[in-house]
């Protein structure tokens, strides 16, 4: 997934920069690459959870599947109806990303490879990740070029550094 985002990054900065023409073929490569690697990485991850033998949880059962339901949903009705802001994809990868980091903490967790304290903090990050996301959602349409550039890349980057924390902080914690 750090490979989707990092290519939905490059494809941001090439596509959007204000007073450039971009090379449609470069940014067609880019999206296409992020789409096929944010595809193959879920199935992976998929693959690779029903695999693992899980003790434990800290969202049980299908909370994270059906909490990200309603929240998109909620997010849909409050953005659009409430807030007037155009209903874009991005919206969906908000809390798809949010869902599935989350899934990947309980999951990590549930293996017993990590304890409940870093389980929180990584959760709670993530959850920051998602708002700032959102401000940012919401604040694009209202500002100028550079400064719409630069907010639709925050989230980017954000997500980008998020999933490498939650990576090395895998990788490195051992429960006891």
């Amino acid at each position: 997934m750090i490979f989707c985002s990092l290519l939905y990054l490059a494809w941001w900065l090439a596509a959007f920069k204000p007073g450039a023409e971009p090379d449609h073929t470069v940014t067609r490569f880019l999206l296409g690459a992020a789409f096929a690697a944010g595809i193959v990485s879920v199935f992976l991850l998929q693959s690779g959870f029903g695999s693992l033998k899980t003790t434990r949880e800290i969202f049980p059962g299908h909370s994270l599947l059906w909490g990200g339901i309603l929240v998109y949903i909620a997010l849909l009705i409050i953005t659009s109806l409430a807030l007037h802001r155009m209903v874009t994809t991005e919206l969906a990868l908000i809390v798809a990303w949010t869902a599935l980091e989350l899934g990947i903490i309980n999951v990590v967790y549930g293996t017993e490879k990590m304890t409940i304290a870093p389980a929180v903090i990584l959760s709670v990050l993530v959850v920051v990740t998602a708002a700032v996301s959102m401000v940012c959602y919401l604040r694009y349409y209202d500002l100028p070029a550079e400064a719409g550039y630069i907010d639709g890349a925050v989230p980017l980057a954000a997500v980008t550094v998020t999933m490498a924390v939650i990576t090395l902080t895998s990788l490195l914690t051992r429960a006891k």
